[in-house]
């Protein structure tokens, strides 16, 4: 009996970040998370008010991207200290940006010159990724065929690749960008419909039937401090 050990513990792996070791209670983190950043495949969404088990930090930033601005974007304090601090998990995550409605009223519209067939946005961790459009000598191009697109976190800048030419004078670039402050207290503590479909803190509901996992602590950096935010998690 003296191996046995209370709580979760975590080791480490060769590249030196830690590894959670799974505890049955889960931490159940809500927040706001970069997911605009992220590349999505067809028939793909992004992970909003859905509670994804993540173990490490690199299975948080391929669910929900990463970002070094805490306080736009809460989840990823959570994902350091978790994972690149203390390797303690799984934890339960609850994004609640959702980047089809927390955005800018309008889209973004921009001149860019390519160099090399090459567009590079710098300053981009707002813009949403699959929102991106061009326009070459008034002509709409089409993403996947004319160009591709990427996003660099570590330099927070977009690279667009022209496929097919994009030419040598200016190109229209438009987007759409995210607005982590529209997501208020209301939208953190969410709601029910009795049916099933729940969002912020309510989708605590779905932890257990989702992930098998029992939520058994409540968290939300950057919101919690907020008393009907605070009185929602208890």
């Amino acid at each position: 009996m003296s191996e046995y050990l209370h709580g979760a513990y975590g080791d480490s792996r060769a590249d030196g970040n830690r590894v959670s070791v799974d505890a049955e209670k889960a931490f159940v983190c809500f927040g706001t998370a970069p997911v605009q950043t992220l590349a999505l495949a067809t028939g793909e969404s992004y992970n909003v008010n859905k509670p994804v088990v993540v173990h490490n930090i690199a299975e948080a930033k391929a669910a929900f991207g990463y970002s070094d601005d805490w306080a736009k974007y809460t989840l990823c304090e959570a994902f350091h200290h978790f994972f690149e601090t203390q390797g303690i998990g799984p934890l339960v995550v609850i994004n609640v940006l959702d980047p089809a409605v927390h955005k800018a009223a309008e889209p973004t519209t921009v001149s860019k010159t390519p160099v090399n067939n090459i567009i590079v946005i710098a300053d981009a961790e707002d813009i949403v990724l699959e929102s991106i459009g061009l326009t070459v000598g008034g002509t709409a191009k089409t993403k996947g065929t004319d160009f591709t697109v990427a996003y660099n976190a570590n330099k927070k800048q977009i690279t667009i690749t022209g496929i097919t030419s994009l030419g040598s004078s200016a190109v229209t670039v438009s987007y759409d960008t995210v607005t982590p402050a529209s997501v208020t207290d209301s939208v953190m503590i969410g709601s029910s419909d009795g049916l099933g479909t729940n969002t912020g803190i309510f989708a605590v509901k779905n932890v257990y039937p989702m992930t098998g996992l029992i939520p058994s602590y409540l968290m939300a950096p950057g919101f919690s401090c907020i008393p009907t935010v605070h009185t929602s998690l208890i």
